[in-house]
């Protein structure tokens, strides 16, 4: 086949240089700046990572191929790591959304017991808990033959799970299903009155933490959209597999737009941020002025010392409320 520039090849392109370009600033404004000082960096950091891991090991093939209209790189057990690698970096992703927003819910929930439920050591057991489940849920199927199929409308590898339908379903419902309900259960605390009630506080006692609840929000944002983003798809996947359909007319370029929709995920958070954090936008501002590529180990230690000026700010308050 001639080698052709479509348009998908240019949505391929623009996609991959935005979810490289917009992690490596997100990377760059928590090591290099303390003005996300009120999120678990550990947990962004995990969710970045997974971002930017798709962006540089899985779309950059995608270019190829559809610039040739046909898969390019040889092997078949290439395009069966790419498929799984892309369910690895999406699970961990997932859970680590789900993270931050119970981050956010246990300190605004219970200020006064975050240093004990969100200690440092707890929140790298919980990140290494995310990968090491992202892994293991690939693993049993990951080194067997024909597991995998190239999607030619969308240009990736994708899982071929009508080989092992029942293992996906089943492993499926057990990977998603907590972090869903999850991120249901604290997205639902922002619309209760003890959600506005603490915000009060934080916004008039404990002003050095008062961004917190916007933070909360944001990420919150963020989830409802990465769920959204993905459900098209999913839907389609589950009428292809019920109906058994692959003319080249139905899926074709619906399937393309909104599989690579549901990729866009891996920088939607950076314009989130971008839009609506003052906090992220002046870290950015910071990098321009400041540019150093250094992170200081002292501030590994931040949260632990968050925590601690904030639960004496909870002991003062309740004194004087005696």
């Amino acid at each position: 086949m001639e080698p052709e520039i479509s348009v998908q090849t240019g949505v391929i392109i623009a996609v991959n240089f935005i979810i490289i370009v917009g992690n490596i600033l997100i990377i760059l404004v928590l090591c290099n700046t303390n003005c996300l000082h009120n999120v678990n960096k550990l947990f962004f950091y995990s969710l970045t990572f997974a971002d930017l891991c798709l962006g540089l090991f899985i779309t950059p093939f995608s270019i190829l191929t559809s610039f040739f209209g046909q898969w390019v790189y040889g092997d078949n057990r290439f395009c069966q790591i790419e498929a799984y690698l892309t369910t690895i970096f999406w699970i961990a992703g997932l859970y680590s959304l789900m993270c931050i927003n119970v981050d956010h819910y246990i300190a605004i929930r219970r200020p006064e017991r975050y240093n004990t439920l969100m200690s440092p050591v707890r929140c790298i057991c919980w990140t290494v808990f995310v990968w090491f489940s992202a892994f293991s849920f690939c693993c049993p199927p990951l080194f067997a033959l024909h597991r995998a199929r190239y999607d030619e409308e969308a240009f990736m590898c994708i899982i071929d799970t009508r080989l092992q339908l029942a293992y996906f379903i089943t492993a499926g419902l057990i990977m998603t299903c907590p972090p869903i309900f999850g991120l249901i259960y604290t997205i639902s605390y922002l619309c209760s009155s003890s959600f506005r009630k603490k915000r009060e506080v934080y916004e008039t006692i404990l002003q050095d933490r008062a961004s917190r609840p916007w933070n909360y929000f944001m990420n919150s944002v963020a989830s409802v959209i990465f769920t959204l983003a993905w459900i098209p798809w999913c839907v389609l996947q589950v009428h292809d597999i019920i109906y058994s359909r692959n003319q080249n007319g139905y899926r074709s370029p619906l399937h393309f737009y909104l599989l690579w929709l549901a990729i866009g995920n891996s920088f939607y958070k950076f314009f989130i941020y971008i839009t609506m954090s003052r906090e992220f936008r002046m870290g950015l501002r910071q990098l321009w002025s400041k540019p150093d590529c250094s992170c200081s180990a002292s501030r590994i230690q931040e949260q632990e010392s968050n925590v601690i000026t904030l639960d004496t700010k909870m002991r003062n308050r309740s004194t004087m409320d005696v």
